[in-house]
């Protein structure tokens, strides 16, 4: 009987602290929300009046229908796949 109450009570706790972080990420994810807002309408008015180019900025949310971004990719550094052009960087011991 002592180990169904305590098996209960661990339970009930567990229920109680799932509830807490749902709530608490519902908190979360709305202040998120209102910082994105709150972003985006600074960027519609900047100062110098020039809104062209925050609304040419492409939405990094966007995917093309292969399911890849349509955001540029950044270029590897230092030229092709990384290396300095002469072949692969060497390897120090």
């Amino acid at each position: 009987m002592a180990s169904r109450a305590t098996q209960e009570d661990l339970r009930r706790r567990l229920g109680m602290l799932h509830q807490r972080y749902l709530e608490l990420a519902r908190k979360i994810v709305s202040q998120m929300e209102q910082f994105d807002g709150g972003i985006r309408e600074a960027l519609r008015e900047r100062p110098d009046g020039n809104t062209e180019d925050a609304a040419n900025i492409p939405d990094p949310r966007q995917f093309d229908n292969n399911g890849l971004p349509t955001v540029p990719q950044p270029s590897p550094p230092n030229g092709f796949n990384g290396t300095n052009g002469k072949g692969p960087l060497p390897l120090e011991p």
